[in-house]
């Protein structure tokens, strides 16, 4: 049996069931604490456990906490909110640096995978992924999806929600390249404008919650 070690311990990858792939479910930088020092009050853990159980109610079940150790990885809180939640919590590891993609790719042999390096790379019909460059971190990555509903773009964490796409365009918390986030920012409007596709961000709860009553 195949399994992922969370932070309680080894679960199948059968009953991980619907993961988000990259959250950051605590953080502490002083980039955040700037931004948003409403992040800070004494009801901390409880508002990340209420937004873990909305995520849960809404067909969520597991999420990986990407959070590197100078982001504020704390794998107890980590423990202690996937215990009171029943959400699977995996803990990545590891510092934020440029070194990951060379230690990412360079030393697997077993995979096919190839770094992004052109503006623009056609995956298949409809698909495009867009390189971003370096902003809220190193290499950032968006999509491009033409479907017969509409076009989408798809920025993931280049910007976080529909309040920092703008305009006018908002800093994040957290940035490793601020002139670059905001250069990411002026394409994503070009490219949306020539595609005429709606811009899909990262980590705007209202904008997912408004795709899933449309298209449910």
């Amino acid at each position: 049996m195949k399994t992922v070690q969370t932070v309680a311990g080894p679960v199948s990858v059968e009953a991980l069931g619907s993961v988000l792939m990259h959250e950051h479910i605590c953080a502490s930088s002083m980039g955040v604490a700037t931004h948003y020092p409403k992040l800070y009050r004494a009801d901390y853990e409880d508002r990340i456990i209420r937004d873990l159980e909305d995520m849960r109610d809404n067909g969520v079940s597991a999420v990986v906490d990407a959070a590197p150790v100078c982001l504020g990885r704390d794998v107890r809180l980590l423990k202690r909110s996937g215990g009171r939640t029943g959400v699977h919590i995996i803990a990545t590891s590891g510092r934020l640096g440029r070194f990951h993609l060379a230690c990412d790719v360079e030393r697997r042999t077993d995979t096919r995978w190839r770094p992004v390096e052109a503006r623009e790379t056609v995956l298949c019909p409809g698909v495009t992924v867009l390189n971003l460059g370096s902003g809220h971190s190193y290499g950032m990555l968006g999509m491009l999806a033409e479907l017969k509903e509409g076009n989408f773009l798809l920025v993931f964490d280049a910007v976080y929600s529909a309040a920092h796409f703008g305009p006018p365009a908002q800093p994040a918390g957290v940035m490793w390249d601020e002139a670059g986030y905001f250069a990411a920012i002026a394409y994503l409007r070009t490219c949306a404008a020539e595609h005429g596709a709606k811009i899909i961000c990262g980590h705007d709860m209202a904008q997912v919650q408004s795709l899933k009553d449309c298209y449910e």
